[in-house]
């Protein structure tokens, strides 16, 4: 296979604004995963450098860039995932051994992980690669798809999880790798296969008899970033797809699926992929949440019928709240379903393309504190829900509806501009 090298410079603000030495409280933040925490709050109350101040000012913009990244067969690499940051990580590849950096953990779409000194010290100059590992020899879609989704990092173990998908097999055959993030080495007993013997013998899905099938047709993406519990023992890991959706749990000791969770319940149903690239979410008492999609092709060969409105199990268009019983696996504890999903399915404005954020507020300020916000979707709505009471039924969704008084969040009972 031949390789070369794209102009992909990598010099985005957020690493910029990492490098900036006059911010010494900004430092002491790290991001060792999408949007600082499980709960994906996006909130760094520590931050000093990234004011209205110093982005109106004339001096703002890059302060470095990395060498060009690697391409595969002339395509480019591009970044879907965000970069995560490290403030002191010692290094123990034979380059630079001993040597301890701040480093910014990016991965590509044509399959590379990197390792990224974000600021000098050790001799090097920021922006200097200090180890990549090529994640598969095929990435998926013409090198377009090696990797989609933002990895995670586990400080206390010193592993970058990432995902990667290998087209070498005929099939979009992903996986997800724990690298060392001291040299970048693939650690023992990883990766993990996501096969379909794997999850379906037995049957891992804990709704209903749907099959993690393989082949054409079945184009899983790996879109949405990770998550893991807090102890570290287990990792959250959401699939988007032509045909469903996925929530599987990985073991991170085991190395092997330890649940799974599709959308919909049997092979003769599609929709409900779960592909939002903010990812699944975990709040302080350890429930899980994802939001899922619809199904445009359903929509448009079966109209109404292709919802499955009446059809228990099928969660597409919902947020699905699960806890992860570590003898059970996944079980689904809440829901959340629109009161105009059918409609709102059929004509491809579901709310699966943004993913959750859990909001804490003090108890007493209010009767709902543990918040769950949704926001934008397709439609470009704003949803708020109460976490401990979620207002859908762990069976089967609502019936079809067009008023929004029956909807079950917090929006106001009016008109919506749905």
């Amino acid at each position: 296979m031949k390789r070369s090298t794209a102009a992909l410079i990598m010099a985005a603000t957020a690493l910029s604004v990492t490098a900036v030495s006059a911010a010494p409280r900004a430092a002491t933040v790290e991001k060792l995963m999408s949007h600082y925490d499980r709960g994906h709050s996006g909130w760094n109350s520590h931050e000093r450098a990234l004011t209205s101040a110093s982005v109106a000012n004339g001096g703002f913009g890059p302060v470095w860039s990395s060498p060009q990244l690697d391409s595969v067969d002339g395509v480019p690499p591009r970044m879907f995932s965000t970069p995560l940051v490290m403030n002191s990580v010692r290094m123990n590849s034979s380059t630079y051994r001993g040597k301890t950096f701040q480093v910014a953990f990016v991965t590509t779409t044509t399959g590379y992980a990197y390792a990224i000194s974000t600021a000098a010290g050790g001799g090097v100059a920021p922006g200097t690669i200090l180890w990549k590992t090529r994640l598969t020899d095929a990435p998926c879609n013409k090198a377009t798809t090696g990797n989609y989704g933002t990895g995670i990092i586990d400080e206390k173990t010193g592993r970058f999880y990432v995902t990667s998908c290998n087209a070498g097999s005929g099939q979009n055959m992903w996986s997800v790798d724990a690298l060392d993030i001291h040299n970048g080495q693939i650690l023992p007993g990883w990766p993990l296969n996501m096969t379909q013997t794997m999850i379906d013998n037995p049957s891992l899905n804990r709704n209903g008899t749907r099959t993690w099938k393989m082949g054409p047709g079945y184009r899983y993406v790996q879109r949405a970033a990770l998550n893991m519990s807090a102890d570290g023992k287990r990792l959250y890991t959401a699939f988007g797809a032509d045909a469903v959706g996925w929530m599987l749990i990985i073991d991170t000791d085991s190395k092997k699926v330890a649940s799974a969770f599709s959308s919909v319940p049997n092979d003769e149903q599609e929709g409900g992929g779960q592909w939002a690239q903010g990812g699944p979410v975990v709040d302080a008492q350890g429930r899980l949440y994802m939001t899922t999609g619809s199904n445009l092709q359903n929509g448009i060969k079966l109209g109404l019928n292709g919802i499955y409105a009446e059809s228990e199990g099928s969660w597409a268009h919902s947020v699905l709240q699960w806890i992860d019983d570590r003898q059970k696996g996944l079980v689904l504890t809440g829901t959340y379903t629109p009161y105009n999903y059918c409609q709102a399915a059929r004509a491809d404005i579901d709310i699966g393309s943004s993913a959750p954020i859990v909001v804490d507020v003090p108890a007493s300020t209010t009767a709902t504190p543990n918040l769950l916000v949704l926001g934008g979707g397709k439609q470009g709505n704003i949803y708020l829900l109460d976490r401990d009471h979620m207002p859908g039924n762990t069976t089967k969704r609502h019936p079809c509806t067009l008023d929004p008084a029956d909807d079950g969040s917090l929006l106001a009972p009016e008109v919506q501009p749905e």
